[in-house]
């Protein structure tokens, strides 16, 4: 086996994971096109700042999303927090129009 430590880095990471709230009781209210649409909707309003806040979706399952942000550089850590800010901002905004 060869040397793994001489191509190991060092990496700064934030990990951003949501599950909307009574996802699996309000989507059995649902019939699957309104479903889909309701979803579409919802991954619309979570990618977006994802992704301008240079978010990478990772993973998607049902109602379940996984963002990271990734530096090598710890001092872009507060750029990443205050995207996670905006992420808070966002969430709450939802929740009061009835998005989870």
């Amino acid at each position: 086996m060869s040397d793994i430590r001489g191509n190991s880095r060092v990496g700064y990471v934030i990990c951003l994971f949501t599950d909307g709230q009574h996802y699996t009781a309000f989507s059995e209210t649902m019939d699957p096109e309104e479903l889909s649409s309701f979803l579409n909707t919802y991954y619309e309003a979570i990618f977006e700042p994802v992704r301008k806040n240079a978010g990478i979706i990772s993973d998607v399952k049902g109602d379940s999303i996984l963002a990271i942000w990734a530096s090598l550089i710890l001092m872009q850590l507060p750029e990443i927090l205050l995207a996670a800010r905006r992420w808070t901002l966002l969430r709450r905004s939802n929740n009061s129009i009835g998005l989870f």
